[in-house]
């Protein structure tokens, strides 16, 4: 058979979190699969190369229209290649013939539940693609049952035609945090004994702005505390940034930018918590990355959150509540070893019920149909 995959997701050398699932998958049929053609495209090369093995093709179709690159360039390339399947594993779906069988991972509905969560363009172009790329589509993989729930409510989608099939995210990294590279991040950041850690990127989704004045209501009673904020600066974050430069405890408040594999592993396992106030994932990733790593998560309770962090993470019922967050960091802070100890075994634990293995053997299954 010849399988298309939407491949764009892997232009950037850095990986996101869509990247890191296609990524694991591809890793996985390449493995698995030595007989089928895959037909990898994108509109770029990719920045790194990825060699998933000799049966993989990446095919470039040029982005010369804009909006219409998916309805007009990337439909007429697939059908070109005369494809048996398609699978499209970041929200979006071109016009394919009715003979090729069509599978369609959705992440997330953040934008259509509310447009602001991120820039006009591309909420546009989710509200304009996403909808219809479900109905069209023979079936869909959601990484939650919050999102497959929110598939079912806002787009109408019948239920037996979503597979819910968790994303991993836990990997036995603990052997590569020491306690050397933890100094030398301190060191190069600045960052005192005691932080809680953010690494995400500075968006409105996110809720950093509640995270900075529940920081700084805990600032006020403790004097030696820091919050390190890591990620790149995303759009509509003016607010947020001027927040912190006002902010009385701005000194305390480090934005280190984006930050090294290494130094983001020894920042999480050195970390009082990791906190991450959304208010809205359809996975959340640095969940799992945080609890695999030792650290306590603080997280919100909406969404997808409660489903990954389970019985482990500490949570907030109103995520824009920054006097309740402040109060779960300052329970987080008194905890005796003893509790804290069992609170990091809960979270090891969940992390590791979480399986890149278990999540690309099932979306190859369903590529294929086995599992329909």
């Amino acid at each position: 058979m010849k399988i298309g995959i939407d491949a764009r997701a892997l232009i950037p050398a850095n990986m996101a979190g869509i990247a890191t699932y296609l990524d694991n998958v591809l890793r996985y049929l390449g493995e698995h699969d030595k007989e089928n053609e895959y037909i990898l495209y994108s509109w770029l090369p990719f920045e790194k190369e990825r060699n998933y093995g000799p049966n993989f093709t990446l095919r470039i179709v040029p982005a010369t229209r804009g909006l219409l690159y998916l309805p007009l360039c990337l439909s007429k390339a697939v059908r070109q290649d005369d494809l048996d399947i398609y699978w499209g594993p970041s929200h979006e779906l071109p016009f394919l013939p009715k003979k090729v069988r069509s599978v369609l991972t959705v992440h997330d509905l953040a934008l259509l539940i509310n447009p602001l969560w991120g820039d006009k363009r591309n909420a546009f172009v989710i509200n304009l693609y996403m909808p219809g790329g479900m109905r069209r589509a023979d079936f869909l993989l959601a990484d939650s049952e919050s999102t497959k729930q929110d598939m079912i409510r806002l787009c109408h989608i019948r239920e037996q035609k979503i597979r819910t099939i968790y994303l991993g995210g836990y990997e036995d990294q603990t052997h590569l945090v020491s306690a050397q590279g933890l100094a030398a991040a301190k060191a190069k950041y600045g960052i005192a004994e005691k932080y809680f850690f953010f690494v995400g990127t500075i968006e409105p989704r996110k809720n950093i702005n509640t995270l900075v004045s529940a920081f700084e209501l805990l600032a006020a009673k403790d004097l030696e505390v820091q919050l390190v904020i890591a990620g790149g600066i995303g759009w509509n974050c003016d607010n947020v940034l001027q927040q912190i430069k006002n902010s009385v405890y701005a000194d305390r408040i480090l934005q280190v930018g984006y930050v090294d594999k290494q130094e983001k592993l020894d920042l999480y396992a050195g970390a009082a918590a990791y906190v991450l106030p959304s208010h809205y994932e359809g996975f959340g990733l640095p969940i799992l990355e945080a609890m695999s790593l030792g650290s306590i998560v603080i997280t919100a309770n909406n969404s997808s959150l409660p489903e990954v962090g389970g019985e482990a993470a500490l949570y907030v019922e109103d995520e824009n509540d920054a006097m309740a967050l402040a109060a779960v960091m300052e329970q987080v802070l008194c905890m005796d070893e003893a509790e804290r100890q069992h609170r990091i075994a809960l979270g090891v634990a969940q992390a590791a019920k979480f399986s890149w293995e278990k999540c690309a053997q099932e979306t190859a299954n369903i590529i294929m149909g086995k599992l329909d």
